[in-house]
């Protein structure tokens, strides 16, 4: 059991612990950059001539709550810990290895979602576009912030940050709408009376789905600023963030927009399964109108909103909740939520994973738009048009790299786009010729 000295050695092992002995020090000396709330009410002191004792005991004063609170969160951490046999030190090695892992798979996962985006634009899916466009983005977002705050939290790019919050909001906005674009494409097909569409309705239903996949998100992008607080937060090991004040309008501009396109998006897709039981015998002959559909990828865009709906509208559930268990604040006016709006807050990681509720509230918020991105390459990175594309791409690398490619015949009759030579010293010989090198070929 841990005893009142913790509250003066365990800030001190953390010090040692990550090779900076500086950084609580630094913290304490300069209580600006540690994460004590500033009053939400935002009103601006008085402004009473003080003396130079005063003055100096007001720098003190945040300095020294600054150590408490750190060392009040060490104690509590280490409690809760020493109970589940870890200890502070193990649980931070494992957060950072986290941070690491999170690294790498966001910028695969950028990659992966990137990859097929040429051949849905050509087949005009502006949904699917959509979704690909917002949670590759996102990932690649997330993925910067993670690389250039880690073990940091100096505000190093101020202007970036200020874009990279707006984007992470406007994320959590568009995965729905895109999802609310998908489901609402596909009631149209399963209910569409004629078989042929022309041009009109075709680019009629593009300008739709382009305002609710991209004018909302951006709407709702320009209407955080009515309850953004101050201008944006910094985690250690996280990067930007953005900062809603915890106020009734909050739950209509930031919470309600998930939620309610969740609710849209998911009466569609009832309405779509409704239709195709009915319809059943005719869905061939609707898909003939949509030459970039088929019974398969009809299937799988259903499978991916329809999982979208299932994370998005719990989470924003949980959201509302957590949110409204905390200290939700009377809006009073414009100038008292903006009061101070250039603060920026920052987090050491040692104090925003020091609490499970922080700790798990961010950690969600990033995976959520990288487990988006591989839930589409689930769906549609293994799909039949993939792999021919797949078999396009690697036979223009082998043209590319002199090597010979041709399909050869399966067992059942089909074609593989794999490279293939009569023997090894064939396929030694092409490859070494490709890369430059001068070998002797064997006889």
């Amino acid at each position: 059991m841990p005893t009142i000295s913790s509250f003066y050695i365990l800030p001190r092992i953390q010090g040692l612990m990550t090779g900076n002995v500086t950084r609580f020090v630094y913290i304490v000396t300069h209580p600006n950059l540690f994460p004590v709330h500033p009053p939400q009410t935002h009103r601006p002191p008085s402004k009473v001539a003080l003396s130079d004792e005063h003055q100096a005991a007001l720098l003190f004063l945040p300095g020294l709550r600054a150590l408490i609170t750190i060392s009040a969160e060490f104690l509590k951490t280490n409690i809760l810990y020493e109970a589940s046999g870890l200890s502070i030190c193990t649980r931070l090695l494992i957060m950072s290895a986290i941070t690491t892992i999170f690294s790498v798979v966001s910028f695969i996962t950028f990659i992966l979602v990137a990859i097929p985006f040429s051949w849905h634009l050509e087949a005009w899916n502006t949904g699917t576009c959509l979704y690909m466009a917002w949670s590759s983005l996102g990932c690649l977002n997330l993925f910067i912030n993670s690389v250039v705050w880690r073990e940091n939290m100096a505000n190093v790019a101020p202007v970036w940050c200020d874009i990279s919050t707006k984007f992470i909001f406007g994320v959590t906005v568009a995965l729905p709408a895109a999802s609310l674009c998908i489901n609402r494409r596909l009631y149209q097909i399963a209910s569409i009376q004629a078989v042929t569409m022309t041009r009109a309705d075709k680019r009629k239903g593009v300008l739709v789905d382009l305002s609710i996949g991209v004018g909302l998100p951006v709407l709702f992008m320009i209407l955080h600023y009515i309850v953004q607080g101050h201008r944006f937060d910094i985690f250690e090991d996280y990067g930007c963030m953005p900062f809603s004040y915890n106020t009734p309008i909050t739950y209509v501009i930031v919470h309600g927009p998930i939620l309610t396109l969740g609710i849209v998006s998911a009466v569609y897709a009832s309405l779509s399964i409704i239709k195709l039981k009915r319809r059943k015998v005719e869905l061939q002959t609707l898909l003939s109108s949509h030459p970039s559909l088929n019974a398969s990828r009809y299937l799988r865009l259903m499978c991916l909103a329809s999982t979208e709906i299932a994370l998005s509208v719990p989470l924003a559930l949980v959201a509302i909740v957590i949110s409204s268990q905390g200290d939700v604040q009377p809006w009073i006016s414009w100038e008292d939520v903006h009061f101070g709006f250039s603060w920026v807050e920052r987090y050491p990681a040692v104090v925003w994973r020091a609490t499970s509720t922080s700790n798990l509230g961010l950690e969600r918020t990033r995976w959520g738009t990288v487990v988006c991105g591989l839930i589409f390459f689930a769906f549609f990175g293994f799909a039949e048009e993939a792999m021919d594309h797949y078999r396009f791409a690697y036979r223009a690398v082998g043209r590319w790299l002199g090597v010979r490619t041709w399909p050869v015949e399966n067992l059942d009759g089909g074609y593989a786009g794999s490279m293939q030579f009569q023997d090894v010293g064939e396929f030694l010989w092409e490859t070494t010729t490709a890369i430059g090198m001068r070998v002797n070929r064997a006889p």
